[in-house]
């Protein structure tokens, strides 16, 4: 019997092999990418890819990285509320998904002490695409 499983991510670089430097700890931002990656994965149904892209934006002195999830969205109204403590989309409640509301506070705060900005974009029932924007080495910081 031939079981396929679909892999639950997918990563695509765009980046060239000279990618700009960053000042960076990166402990700090491994914790908010996993905090990322983990809500992208928890926040997607079933077999729905979570796609993670890398792309070096040097004309305008960042790198971004977007991870993008086909899952429930976000309510345009909410967006701006994920980043508060103990925030929550009140549709999780209904689907038992876990979770205490610290993840996206923690990541902002990471990311913000390093400089950078956090752009999302979602759309009920289509996904969402979180991009993270860090000024490159001697930028900003």
């Amino acid at each position: 019997m031939d079981e396929t499983v679909a892999e639950p991510i997918q990563v695509h670089r765009n980046y060239a092999p000279d990618l700009p430097l960053i000042w960076a700890d990166p402990l700090k931002l491994q914790r908010a990418f996993s905090n990322l990656l983990h809500n992208a994965v928890k926040y997607s149904p079933g077999q729905k890819p979570v796609q993670v892209y890398v792309d070096a934006v040097t004309v305008e002195g960042a790198v971004v990285v977007s991870i993008r999830d086909l899952g429930m969205g976000i309510a345009p109204e909410n967006v701006p509320k994920i980043f508060s403590l103990f925030y929550r989309e009140p549709r999780t409640h209904d689907r038992h998904i876990g979770g205490s509301g610290l993840g996206m506070s923690i990541v902002k705060k990471i990311i913000d002490g390093h400089g950078g900005e956090i752009l999302v974009e979602s759309a009920v029932n289509q996904g969402t695409t979180v991009r993270v924007v860090l000024p490159v080495h001697g930028e900003g910081l």
